[in-house]
């Protein structure tokens, strides 16, 4: 049995022998349990004052669910590359820079756009099947491959908005001037921004959300 589950345990016992949950945690603090140890262990039981203690429902990873956010994933990432590739393939060619090609016979443009058509309508019907799912069982927000996913994403969206700040810096202190190198590094944070709003709350478990 694992360290969490035997904690898990020993917190019912307790509550079934009618001890406070201040009496408990005090008990694991003394033990030396660390803080995120000791509120996870307490959160596995609801606070109805019933005895047996009640647990709290906790939801497993299905393989359904790692298929649509695996897809989920694959279809926001190439959709936000293809994003960021034609925005800067528009600012190379209306901005200045001369080796830029122009219109759709640039590759690069055709490319991007080829990824926007068919991985970005994937990803918004995704979306939309797993908000119907949140609607007809709000249990799904427990699920540990949906928050894993948000974390995910939300790491990497808050990695490409430090990198991004990082390049402006660096061109700022470099004298870089150029209206198109602004314009690619505005197109970044926005879009990494967007992406750190939409998916913030999907970290946060359902107590914390309520």
């Amino acid at each position: 049995m694992r360290p969490a589950d035997r904690l898990v345990g020993f917190v019912g016992e307790a509550l079934r022998a009618g001890r406070s949950r201040a009496d408990i945690e005090a008990a694991m603090i003394g033990a030396g349990w660390s803080e995120s140890e000791i509120r996870a262990a307490l959160g596995a039981w609801a606070e109805t004052g019933f005895t047996p203690p009640v647990p709290r429902p906790r939801t497993g990873p299905s393989p359904r669910e790692a298929v649509i956010f695996g897809l989920m994933f694959v279809a926001l990432v190439i959709s936000t590359v293809s994003i960021l590739r034609l925005g800067f393939e528009l600012a190379d060619a209306r901005l200045g820079d001369p080796f830029a090609e122009r219109g759709l016979g640039n590759w690069g443009i055709r490319r991007a756009l080829a990824g926007l058509i068919v991985f970005f309508p994937l990803f918004l019907w995704l979306d939309r099947k797993v908000r119907r799912l949140t609607l007809a069982d709000p249990a799904s927000t427990r699920s540990p491959v949906r928050r894993w996913f948000a974390a995910l994403t939300c790491f990497i969206a808050a990695l490409a908005l430090l990198t991004d700040l990082l390049f402006v810096i660096q061109g700022l202190l470099g004298g870089e001037t150029a209206l198109r190198f602004f314009a690619k590094a505005t197109l970044v944070a926005a879009v990494a921004g967007a992406i750190l709003l939409y998916y913030r709350s999907e970290m946060q478990s359902p107590d914390e959300a309520a």
